[in-house]
């Protein structure tokens, strides 16, 4: 009588066992599947101009999936590649703006403040460079490419006011 129990309690422990994996795995599944359509189509999203046409400049292509991608995808991750982008075809207003973004998704974004401290010194903004420099470093301490990139504002505005002053 005990091992008839033994065995009901544990069909009815697998049981529930089966009902518990189920519960957490249909709703797992759906994410996943509907996180992957969601990405294929991102990537589909692409202009068939920019895929098919060979001649075109592969920078500029790159430039417009990013676009496209923070569209229908728009994220920190996804701003910040942008501004790369962006920063790379020495479009310094539009990587700018792009690493502002990438901080609006996440305010404490070191990608976002470094490439924005990196825009800014390349436009001559040296004040708005050396604030989202120390920003960035304040994000993650020690950064060398943070530090660099925030002494070169220091440095940069330093001879703007020594040419102001005329010496």
């Amino acid at each position: 009588m005990k091992n008839s129990k033994d065995s009901s309690d544990k069909n009815k422990k697998i049981i529930i066992s089966v009902i518990i994996s189920l519960l957490i795995g249909i709703p797992l599944v759906y994410l996943l599947n509907y996180n992957a359509r969601k990405l294929s189509n991102a990537k589909n999203a692409v202009p068939i101009t920019t895929v098919s046409n060979t001649s075109e400049d592969p920078i500029v292509a790159k430039l417009q999936a990013a676009e496209e991608l923070v569209k229908t995808l728009p994220s920190e991750t996804n701003y910040v590649n942008l501004s790369l982008l962006y920063y790379n075809n020495k479009q310094w207003n539009e990587c700018a703006e792009a690493s502002k973004k990438a901080i609006e998704y996440n305010p404490k974004s070191y990608f976002g403040y470094n490439n924005l401290c990196a825009a800014y010194n390349c436009l001559g903004k040296w004040d708005d460079a050396i604030a989202a420099g120390n920003k960035a470093l304040e994000i993650k301490p020690g950064d060398l490419q943070a530090k660099n990139n925030l002494q070169i504002s220091i440095n940069e505005k330093a001879k703007a006011e020594k040419i102001k002053m005329g010496n």
